[in-house]
């Protein structure tokens, strides 16, 4: 305790050391030793442990092993058991399978490799299974030394073989493995050595090879992917391209303006479609106006207007000769010295090419463009002068009808009896239109056939001459109008002493003049024109009814109704009615039979060789209406094999108009639509007659659709939104154009929209049966009109109005008010302002008629305003006969009725009545 600090803490750490070592001898065993005999004990225990470690390394065991193994058990263990196990190895050894074996000492790398090389042996795979020769040989040693020995050879093959077979799939794309897969080498073999001994197999390779490529140069791989495997067959593949463009654009379409247009119905579609047609009328109109105000804003160059008037030009000299009483300036001068003034008051012109070279002196004016129309009849040489003051032309004609005329030439063709018309024609004339068509890359064709209102009319030179290449609008009447298509009408039926003499036939111009009297009371807001098929039988006919306009207030009316018109009435001959086109055309054939019965086979004009061209010319000139007054029948025209392609054709189309003017395949066609079907089982099972695909020549409507209580033609045509449909190239072809043609020719068209019907078949079906029915109502309703004269009762007056007068000299005559024909409208929207319905008519001073429907109403307008409309009471049937000087026919009588006041009145004429409808409306305060 007396202890200082230092020794304490000395004595302390002795402890701790002694502590230390005191549990190690314990854990070493020497627990029970006491501390007197722990030295001896300890030198013990380092001896015998010293005799332990040389005995170990002695036996080999290394100097840091140790003596008990984390294992269990001591190193002696281990030496006992390795001692065992050596004498177990040795015990093998001795076995007859083992005696290859070494000592336990020898390495095992040798049998390491073994192994490997036979677990790579066994995994070769290929056509020869090594594995199973190796088992089932009793020499394998022996069979795998062999296979060893051709390993290098075997490697160079296999080398090249898969240089080989690069190549082959660089160069053809083909695939030993895919070829040889399933073949043992003598099979694959002769595989390979077909293949390369096929020279037209190669070629069709290469041919294979080229096609791929373009098609994958348009990443369409897959196509040919599938139709080299074969998953697709070839006569297929255009069908999956065209399925997979389309489902394609399908899934664009339905994920855009498709998910909006799902949704339309029909009342949304037809809304659309009516919006269509009205801003497409707006923007037609509003072009033509813009067209008009940038011409009228131009300024004509005001030129020289002092000095002399001789020296005066252009808006100057003009003005100067407007002021003159007198104008003593030739035209030509004018034209010379106020051209670019006239061009500017006047940017189209129309002359002759005569006119152009008297009257433009060449270099003084240019035109931007040159139209030269009814081309077939020009010379080259005429054409020249307007040429050159073009820069630009447009030749426009039909080879088809009449070549260059010289009217200076006698044509020698006659054979001295007086039928020729003293016009020379050289058969191989050519025109600028023939030239043309020789140099012109660019010739487009106008296939629409719009003039004919009835496919009778243009039938025949389709198929005689156009080679049924035109587009012919079906009419709605079929044959069953008494107006409407080709009309014969033999001139010995009528008058049975008709005879053909001295280049006239006097019985067939009476037959002529009678038909056109009839024709102009019965129609008077039909034009009409005459041909005649030599010069003096149109001679004849002109004196004849210069006759009748002196002597008929009637015929003199009507023709002042058409004067100075576009549709002036006419009597002409063959050879210049070129270009002219009217509502109805009357035809004199003038040749037949003599007074001996005797026809001679000279039929004029028609004998030359383009007579044919002229036959084209004579029968397509009616836009409504061709009677053909003749007293030839076919067998009077004899055929031989020298008569000409005019002869020819002249009989056809005799046969063809004393047939009916109709073909037998003429007639509907076949559907190709479900669709079509289902409607037309619908309409069949409510009574009415249906005919799939009516038309004549590549126009089609879908249905046609008849009732035995209106047997006039099809009382409606039903499109459907197929084919046809989706077929038009622009939606003003598709929902515009098309159905205004339709209309205008008489058509009631309904449109059945395919989303609505398969919604609600039962629906739509209704509707559609409710609009045919009221239809056939209407339409059974003007027909017993029509057969059954009303009585004449006093018409419906409005207030304390006075009676009717007289209009214009003609007898007013009472009658029942009658209700207006209903409007059946196809389409349903939105109600909107009244638009006139039906092809305008020609105008009557500031009036307008339209046609609303054909032949039976008309109504009157004034520039947007509706005043009115005229109906047709009854019209003459009865056929006029010339009796001595004197004409007599029945009269047609009209009801008109005034929108504003509601009164009507009756009258038997056309145009006087649309005057009093006009003249009415403007009396209403």
């Amino acid at each position: 305790m007396a202890a200082d600090e230092t020794e304490r803490k000395t004595l302390s750490a002795g402890c701790d050391r002694l502590a230390g070592l005191l549990a190690e001898l314990a854990d070493a065993g020497f627990a029970d030793t006491a501390l007197c005999d722990l030295g001896d004990r300890c030198s013990d225990a380092a001896t015998h442990m010293r005799t332990i470690a040389d005995a170990s390394s002695a036996m080999g065991v290394g100097d840091t092993v140790q003596y008990r193994r984390k294992a269990g058990g001591t190193i002696a263990d281990a030496v006992l058991n390795l001692h065992e196990a050596k004498q177990r190895f040795d015990a093998l050894r001795e076995q007859p399978m083992f005696r290859w074996v070494g000592d336990v000492a020898c390495p095992l790398d040798t049998l390491r490799t073994s192994l490997t090389e036979l677990d790579t042996l066994y995994a070769v795979g290929g056509p020869v299974d090594i594995a199973a020769l190796v088992n089932g040989t009793a020499t394998p040693v022996a069979l795998l030394t062999a296979v060893c020995a051709c390993a290098t050879d075997l490697h160079r093959a296999v080398a090249r073989w898969d240089a080989a077979s690069d190549q082959l799939w660089d160069e053809a794309e083909l695939d030993t493995a895919d070829l040889c897969d399933t073949l043992d080498w003598p099979a694959a073999s002769a595989v390979l050595h077909a293949l390369g001994t096929d020279r037209d197999g190669i070629s069709l390779a290469a041919d294979l090879l080229k096609y791929r490529a373009a098609v994958t140069a348009r990443n369409l791989a897959p196509f040919a992917d599938a139709a080299a495997v074969k998953d697709v067959p070839a006569q297929q593949i255009d069908d999956l391209y065209e399925l997979t463009a389309i489902s394609a654009l399908l899934r664009a379409y339905l994920g855009g303006d498709g998910q909006e247009l799902g949704r339309l119905g029909s009342l949304s579609l037809d809304a659309a479609r009516q919006a269509f047609k009205k801003v497409d009328k707006e923007l037609h109109k509003l072009e033509a106006a813009a067209i008009i105000a940038r011409r009228l804003a131009d300024q004509p160059p005001t030129g020289v207007g002092y000095g002399r008037k001789a020296d005066f030009t252009e808006l100057r000299l003009l003005e100067n000769e407007i002021g003159l009483s007198r104008p003593r300036t030739p035209l030509r001068d004018v034209v010379h010295r106020a051209g670019q003034a006239l061009q500017v008051l006047k940017p189209v012109w129309m002359m002759s090419p005569t006119s152009i070279a008297q009257f433009i002196r060449p270099g003084s004016l240019n035109f931007d463009l040159l139209i030269i129309d009814e081309a077939s009849q020009m010379r080259p040489e005429f054409s020249v002068s307007c040429i050159m003051r073009a820069d630009q032309f447009v030749v426009v004609g039909d080879a088809n009808q009449l070549p260059p005329s010289d009217h200076f030439q006698v044509a020698g063709a006659d054979d001295g009896d007086g039928d020729g018309d003293g016009v020379g024609v050289d058969e191989g004339t050519e025109s600028i239109l023939d030239l043309a068509n020789q140099r012109f890359r660019t010739k487009p064709r106008l296939k629409w056939h719009y003039r004919s209102q009835h496919e009778s009319l243009i039938q025949f030179s389709n198929r005689e001459f156009y080679h049924r290449d035109l587009v012919v609008f079906p009419s709605p009447m079929a044959n069953d109008d008494a107006l409407l298509g080709v009309k014969c009408l033999y001139a010995p039926v009528f008058y049975p002493d008709t005879a053909y003499e001295s280049s006239i036939n006097q019985r067939e111009a009476e037959l002529v003049i009678e038909q056109a009297f009839g024709l102009m009371q019965t129609h008077p807001e039909r034009s009409i024109g005459i041909v005649a098929m030599n010069a003096k039988q149109t001679e004849l006919l002109q004196n004849e009814f210069d006759r009748l306009i002196v002597e008929e207030e009637r015929v003199r009316k009507y023709v002042e109704a058409f004067a100075g018109t576009i549709d002036e009435f006419f009597i002409k001959n063959l050879e210049n009615v070129q270009g002219d086109e009217r509502d109805i055309i009357l035809i004199s054939t003038v040749y037949g039979p003599d007074k001996n019965g005797a026809v001679r086979q000279n039929f004029g004009l028609m004998n030359r060789e383009v007579g044919w061209r002229r036959l084209n010319v004579l029968v397509t000139r009616a836009k409504m209406s061709c009677r053909l007054i003749t007293s030839l029948r076919p067998d009077d025209v004899k055929v031989t094999e020298k008569s000409s392609k005019g002869v020819i054709a002249f009989k056809s189309y005799l046969t063809y108009a004393h047939g009916g003017a109709q073909y037998e395949d003429a007639s509907g066609g076949e559907t190709d639509s479900d669709f079509e079907m289902f409607v037309a089982d619908a309409l069949r099972a409510a009574g009415y007659d249906v005919v799939y695909q009516v038309g004549v020549e590549k126009f089609r409507i879908d249905l046609g659709v008849r009732h035995a209580a209106c047997p006039v033609g099809f009382i409606a045509g039903i499109e459907c939104d197929g084919a046809p449909y989706h077929s038009g190239l622009s939606v003003r072809d598709r929902d515009h154009i098309r159905q205004t043609i339709l209309e205008n020719l008489g058509w009631n068209i309904y449109r059945v929209w395919s989303t609505d019907w398969f919604a609600d078949p039962a629906r739509e079906t209704a509707k559609l049966l409710a609009w045919l029915d009221q239809l056939r109502d209407r339409m059974t309703r003007e027909l017993g009109s029509q057969e059954e004269p009303e009585q004449t009762v006093k018409p419906r007056q409005r207030g304390a109005t006075a009676p009717v007068s007289p209009i214009e000299d003609q007898p007013a005559v009472d009658g029942p008010a009658r209700d207006p024909a209903p409007n059946v409208a196809a389409d349903s929207g939105s109600a909107g302002p009244r638009e006139p319905r039906g092809p305008a008519l020609r105008p009557i001073g500031d009036l307008q008629p339209h046609e609303a429907i054909r032949g039976k109403l008309y109504e009157i307008w004034r520039g947007e305003t509706y005043l009115g409309e005229v109906e047709v009471v009854r019209r003459a049937t009865e056929a006029p006969r010339l009796y001595g000087d004197r004409a007599v026919a029945a009269q047609s009588e009209y009801e008109g009725r005034v929108e504003a006041t509601g009164d009507a009145f009756r009258s038997f004429d056309l145009y006087a009545a649309m005057r009093e409808v006009a003249a009415r409306a403007d009396r209403e305060p």
